[in-house]
Protein backbone atom coordinates (compact mmCIF):
# COMPACT_ATOMS: atom_id res chain seq x y z
CA UNK A 1 0.00 0.00 0.00
CA UNK A 2 2.65 2.70 0.81
CA UNK A 3 4.29 1.49 -1.92
CA UNK A 4 1.37 2.25 -4.15
CA UNK A 5 0.97 5.45 -2.63
CA UNK A 6 4.77 6.77 -3.33
CA UNK A 7 4.59 5.28 -6.96
CA UNK A 8 1.10 7.35 -7.42
CA UNK A 9 3.18 10.36 -5.48
CA UNK A 10 5.62 10.23 -8.08
CA UNK A 11 3.92 10.14 -11.77
CA UNK A 12 1.69 12.52 -10.21
CA UNK A 13 4.33 14.99 -9.69
CA UNK A 14 6.05 14.05 -12.78
CA UNK A 15 2.92 14.78 -14.86
CA UNK A 16 2.32 17.86 -13.02
CA UNK A 17 6.21 19.31 -13.59
CA UNK A 18 5.83 18.34 -16.56
CA UNK A 19 2.38 20.10 -17.89
CA UNK A 20 3.66 23.37 -16.34
CA UNK A 21 6.92 23.60 -18.02
CA UNK A 22 5.36 22.77 -21.64
CA UNK A 23 2.74 25.50 -20.71
CA UNK A 24 5.01 27.96 -19.81
CA UNK A 25 6.74 27.77 -22.78
CA UNK A 26 5.98 29.94 -25.92
CA UNK A 27 3.18 27.80 -28.19
CA UNK A 28 4.26 27.33 -31.29
CA UNK A 29 0.98 28.41 -33.03
CA UNK A 30 0.65 31.98 -30.58
CA UNK A 31 1.12 34.87 -32.83
CA UNK A 32 3.92 37.33 -32.34
CA UNK A 33 2.97 40.02 -29.92
CA UNK A 34 3.00 42.89 -32.13
CA UNK A 35 1.18 41.41 -35.30
CA UNK A 36 -2.38 41.22 -33.63
CA UNK A 37 -2.30 44.41 -32.97
CA UNK A 38 -1.06 46.47 -35.86
CA UNK A 39 -3.59 44.03 -37.84
CA UNK A 40 -6.24 45.17 -35.58
CA UNK A 41 -5.07 48.46 -35.72
CA UNK A 42 -4.96 48.43 -39.66
CA UNK A 43 -8.61 46.67 -39.40
CA UNK A 44 -9.92 49.67 -36.94
CA UNK A 45 -8.29 52.69 -39.23
CA UNK A 46 -10.05 50.66 -42.82
CA UNK A 47 -13.57 51.23 -40.55
CA UNK A 48 -12.71 54.59 -39.22
CA UNK A 49 -12.30 55.82 -42.80
CA UNK A 50 -15.12 53.14 -44.23
CA UNK A 51 -17.23 55.37 -42.24
CA UNK A 52 -16.05 58.83 -43.25
CA UNK A 53 -15.76 57.93 -46.87
CA UNK A 54 -19.59 56.59 -46.30
CA UNK A 55 -18.81 52.70 -47.49
CA UNK A 56 -16.91 53.19 -50.25
CA UNK A 57 -14.56 50.53 -49.82
CA UNK A 58 -11.97 51.56 -52.81
CA UNK A 59 -11.80 55.20 -51.38
CA UNK A 60 -10.86 53.81 -47.90
CA UNK A 61 -8.45 51.32 -48.85
CA UNK A 62 -6.58 54.38 -50.57
CA UNK A 63 -6.99 56.55 -48.10
CA UNK A 64 -5.41 53.97 -45.72
CA UNK A 65 -2.81 53.75 -48.59
CA UNK A 66 -2.12 57.25 -48.15
CA UNK A 67 -2.30 57.90 -44.69
CA UNK A 68 0.52 54.68 -44.53
CA UNK A 69 2.66 56.19 -47.00
CA UNK A 70 2.47 59.50 -44.72
CA UNK A 71 3.21 57.58 -41.77
CA UNK A 72 5.93 55.62 -42.60
CA UNK A 73 7.56 58.79 -44.32
CA UNK A 74 7.58 60.82 -40.60
CA UNK A 75 9.03 57.47 -38.99
CA UNK A 76 11.48 57.93 -41.38
CA UNK A 77 12.18 61.32 -40.87
CA UNK A 78 12.12 60.86 -37.31
CA UNK A 79 14.76 58.29 -37.20
CA UNK A 80 17.35 60.14 -39.54
CA UNK A 81 19.78 62.13 -37.62
CA UNK A 82 21.40 63.80 -40.62
CA UNK A 83 18.61 66.79 -40.54
CA UNK A 84 18.38 69.77 -38.82
CA UNK A 85 15.34 71.22 -36.98
CA UNK A 86 14.15 73.89 -39.54
CA UNK A 87 14.63 70.81 -42.40
CA UNK A 88 12.84 68.66 -40.95
CA UNK A 89 9.76 71.30 -39.81
CA UNK A 90 9.85 71.64 -43.75
CA UNK A 91 10.46 68.37 -44.82
CA UNK A 92 7.11 67.86 -42.53
CA UNK A 93 4.90 70.55 -44.44
CA UNK A 94 5.96 69.07 -47.28
CA UNK A 95 4.88 65.82 -46.51
CA UNK A 96 1.99 66.97 -45.02
CA UNK A 97 0.81 68.96 -47.94
CA UNK A 98 1.30 66.04 -50.44
CA UNK A 99 -0.96 64.25 -48.00
CA UNK A 100 -3.48 66.13 -48.14
CA UNK A 101 -2.80 67.30 -52.03
CA UNK A 102 -3.60 63.44 -52.78
CA UNK A 103 -6.89 63.06 -49.93
CA UNK A 104 -8.37 66.27 -51.38
CA UNK A 105 -8.22 64.96 -54.69
CA UNK A 106 -10.05 61.96 -53.71
CA UNK A 107 -12.24 62.54 -51.44
CA UNK A 108 -15.20 65.52 -50.85
CA UNK A 109 -14.48 68.04 -48.76
CA UNK A 110 -16.31 67.24 -45.56
CA UNK A 111 -14.72 63.43 -45.68
CA UNK A 112 -11.35 65.15 -45.69
CA UNK A 113 -12.27 67.19 -42.72
CA UNK A 114 -13.21 64.13 -40.73
CA UNK A 115 -9.88 62.30 -41.60
CA UNK A 116 -7.33 64.98 -41.63
CA UNK A 117 -7.38 67.18 -38.01
CA UNK A 118 -7.57 70.90 -38.49
CA UNK A 119 -3.65 71.21 -37.00
CA UNK A 120 -3.13 69.05 -40.21
CA UNK A 121 -4.74 71.04 -43.11
CA UNK A 122 -3.28 73.86 -45.38
CA UNK A 123 -4.56 76.77 -45.43
CA UNK A 124 -5.28 76.00 -49.17
CA UNK A 125 -7.54 72.75 -48.25
CA UNK A 126 -9.87 75.17 -46.11
CA UNK A 127 -10.64 77.59 -48.41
Amino acid sequence: MKLLIFLLSIVGAFFSTSCAVAQSHIDSIQTKPGYMKSVNETQSQFNFYMRSVRGDSTRAVRVLQIQNAYKAALKELEASQALSQEDRVTRIKTLMADRNRKLTALLARDQFEKIIPATERSPSSQQ
